[in-house]
């Protein structure tokens, strides 16, 4: 006695593929490979030039268009010659949006107060 392999349709196959191609389609949407290091999106720098602050967002596995600086990162004080003076770590970056430079320290509107005097 035979047994009769199942029989697809064209049709069938044809959207078996469709699916596919799209399933393949948003994974690559929502796992940027090509992005796996964390990216600077903004840079503050104080008047007088010597300073500056820095916000680093950290690679993210799935985002949307549009959704610039809403994932976690880094917020950093650097000096001219590149040292870091102070570092933190943000839930959102987008929280870094209001900055008071004094003579000798920095405050990031509800994110942190940091004095640089002497540094």
């Amino acid at each position: 006695m035979e047994r009769n392999a199942p029989h697809l349709s064209k049709f069938t196959i044809r959207l078996i593929i469709m699916m596919l191609v799209a399933a393949l389609g948003i994974a690559v949407f929502l796992f940027n490979p090509l992005r796996s290091e964390a990216r600077m999106v903004k840079r503050i720098e104080a008047p007088d030039g010597k300073i500056h602050l820095e916000v680093w967002e950290n690679p993210r596995f799935a985002h949307a268009p549009g959704d610039a600086l809403s994932g976690d990162g880094s917020l950093i004080l650097r000096r001219k010659d590149g040292q870091v003076l102070r570092r933190m770590e943000l839930g959102l970056v987008s929280s870094v949006d209001g900055v008071i430079w004094l003579e000798d320290r920095v405050h990031v509107i509800g994110v942190a107060d940091w004095s640089y005097a002497g540094d």
